[in-house]
């Protein structure tokens, strides 16, 4: 643990700029918060130092090697003179994608020692660096929700996004369908009596709309009659979801409508 305390401490000093905060509920070992802060850097001074030299190539000891140019690797690798023939044996384990204390530990080195030794054959190419883990960004579907009423609004927020969706509130239907047009929802959910324009008509503009027709439109709606339900039909709606409705109802529809990006018309 110690050891662990000593490197994250030498990492986080390399860095060019960093920002440090103690947590009070975490439980720090007493030596952390009573020694002396100039007492905890001597004796890590010179590897901080060697990390400040290193980091303009290798950013992070975390980071991913991969051979790049075996010929090249086992040429450099030849000309260091401390540590060419560990190098040379490494070959085989930059083939793995491992991160340099991966692969410090395998290779029985240290890990400041290879990084130092990795350096100029990283510089030459030779040798190149990916990230730990790749990041990829969670694309999250939008369901926009067109509904003067505060309270739906809320649940319908409280019922999607716990599930993954984003939802977007748009509370005049004026306005509505320029924003519409600008962030092209995956689906829509849309009141039928609204003030200004009602769902009706709001829905038969972005059918007229090339960017918005193929999207799924859901009427939401307390009317069950079987008129409300063909104007409905006849204005280019998806679905028809009528209030009360639970949020099981509301997720159950809003899953299959997004994943199939079916316009056929079910109300």
């Amino acid at each position: 643990m110690a050891f662990l305390t000593q490197e994250a401490l030498v990492q986080f000093l390399a860095l060019p700029q960093g920002y440090l905060e103690f947590e009070p509920n975490v439980g720090l070992d007493p030596l952390l918060l009573s020694a002396p802060f100039r007492q905890l850097i001597l004796p890590v001074r010179e590897q901080i130092d060697q990390w400040v030299r290193v980091r303009p190539v290798i950013t992070s000891p975390f980071q991913r090697l991969c051979l790049e140019d075996q010929d090249q690797f086992l040429k450099l690798a030849w000309q260091d003179g401390g540590h060419g023939r560990r190098l040379q044996n490494m070959s085989n384990l930059l083939e793995q994608s491992l991160c340099l204390y991966e692969l410090a530990n395998q290779g029985d080195m240290d890990v400041l020692a290879l990084a130092e030794a990795l350096s100029p054959i990283v510089q030459a190419g030779a040798v190149s660096l990916h990230p730990f883990e790749v990041i990829t960004e969670t694309v999250r579907p939008v369901i926009a929700c067109v509904d003067d009423s505060q309270t739906i609004q809320q649940f319908v927020k409280l019922s999607l996004e716990a599930e993954g969706f984003e939802v977007l509130q748009l509370m005049d239907p004026k306005q509505a369908l320029t924003v519409l047009i600008e962030q092209q929802p995956n689906l829509i959910l849309m009141d039928i009596e609204m003030p200004k324009m009602d769902g009706y008509e709001l829905c038969r503009m972005v059918r007229q709309v090339d960017l918005l027709k193929e999207i799924p439109v859901v009427m939401l709606t307390g009317r069950e009659g079987i008129i409300d339900r063909m104007r409905a039909r006849l204005s280019g709606c998806t679905a028809y979801l009528t209030k009360p409705f639970n949020p099981q109802e509301l997720l159950a529809l809003v899953q299959k409508l997004t994943a199939s990006g079916a316009v056929v018309p079910q109300v």
